[in-house]
């Protein structure tokens, strides 16, 4: 049988890691949200008391070190203590926030132990040696990320048998709705999760500037380049510069950028609100003060093709949102558990 160790045995010089937490591997893909992970585990005897073995859900690549970009992380430590919260643990404290704790029977010294951790909407659930030890703690439903396993410093800990499994109701694809032809409006909706896509979230940043919309051929376009102005899908033209929205080809797909047209004097991005519409927003405006959020910053996520409000949780806009041939996109999230 072979297994996986952790062989690094100090904390490594690195650019961007200020030593804020143990070592991690990351497992998936970015837009994972609802999965359960479960695998076995076996600390060293010299830190079979202190150390800990830990697995997460809807984590950014970057949690291991900075708590402003979160995950669902559970760690088990040796003496049966156990810990729930949004970021890494190095040694024995996290830098983010606890969402539980507690405590089990100390785990067996020199064999392997088993733990899982299960996320579904809003809620999260734990296990230790087949024992439930946390069940339906309130995490939230705004994260997506990556599955992780690792620990809570630089220890040989080994892991075997890791398993990740769908969970919960939200990985069938919905249905197409929203048929999309030329002059169709387009606003933004719920993002479809897990990782499935849906017709009218799909769209591909092409390489001059255009946003096509993938399942039509047809691309986004501004009609009448003002400030407030709706946008809506037209053949594509690449010489159009009401179809053309400059951004970050890199930085879009880490992060959230804004998507400037180059029609109207580079003066208008692409916005949207909390409403759930689509609109252009002159930078020098103010915002509205009706009470409806709005953003002029987007993130590209390439697997599902998505054009979302967030990369990393803003927790003021709600469920992430994405860019839709739906004007009132019918695609929603309700969970009873």
């Amino acid at each position: 049988n072979k297994v996986m160790r952790q062989m690094v045995s100090e904390k490594p010089i690195a650019w961007i890691d200020p030593g804020a937490g143990g070592p991690y591997t990351l497992l998936g893909m970015r837009e994972w949200q609802d999965i359960n992970i479960s695998v076995q585990f076996k600390l060293p005897k010299p830190s079979a008391m202190s150390g800990a073995g830990c697995l997460g859900t809807r984590c950014n690549q970057m949690l291991p070190w900075n708590p402003v970009k979160p995950g669902v992380v559970f760690c088990v430590f040796g003496n049966g203590s156990f810990v729930l919260s949004n970021s890494a643990w190095h040694g024995n404290h996290s830098i983010g926030k606890v969402f539980a704790r507690g405590a089990t029977s100390p785990l067996p010294v020199g064999v392997f132990s088993s733990f899982s951790l299960v996320t579904i909407g809003s809620k999260a659930w734990a296990a230790v040696n087949g024992m439930q030890v946390l069940r339906d703690v309130y995490v939230g439903d705004l994260d997506v990320g990556f599955a992780l396993m690792g620990t809570s410093d630089y220890l040989p800990i080994q892991f075997d048998n890791v398993l990740i499994q769908q969970a919960g109701p939200y990985w069938t694809p919905p249905a197409a709705s929203c048929p999309a032809t030329v002059g169709t409006a387009l606003g933004v909706g719920p993002c479809v999760t897990n990782g499935l896509t849906v017709d009218d979230q799909m769209f591909e940043l092409l390489p001059g500037w255009g946003v096509l919309h993938v399942p039509s051929g047809l691309c986004v376009s501004a009609p009448s380049p003002v400030h407030q102005a709706g946008l809506a899908l037209a053949t594509c033209d690449t010489g159009d510069l009401k179809q053309q929205f400059k951004n970050d080809y890199n930085d879009v797909r880490v992060g959230v950028v804004q998507l400037i047209l180059k029609s109207g004097g580079g003066k208008l991005l692409l916005g949207g609100d909390t409403g759930r519409h689509v609109f252009l927003v002159n930078a020098s405006h103010r915002p509205p003060t009706d009470g409806r959020l709005q953003w002029t910053a987007w993130s590209y996520f390439p697997k599902t093709r998505q054009l979302r409000n967030q990369f990393d949780t803003i927790t003021a806009f709600g469920y992430p949102a994405c860019l839709s041939t739906c004007g009132q996109p019918p695609h929603t999230r309700t969970l009873v558990v």
